[in-house]
């Protein structure tokens, strides 16, 4: 799925012309990289 199809998916479901995908409302990442990259940042409970 490209971006685009995810901002088209998102304007279908504000207009009311298609319901919520299942990934609605969880952690989208642009890419695989992107998911690895944000994994694996840990705060660990650190004030910054």
């Amino acid at each position: 799925m490209t971006l685009s199809d995810v901002f088209e998916t998102l304007k279908a479901v504000g207009r009311g012309d298609q319901v919520a995908p299942k990934w609605a409302g969880k952690k989208v990442y642009i890419g695989f990289e992107a998911k690895e990259y944000w994994e694996n940042i840990g705060f660990k409970g650190e004030c910054l």
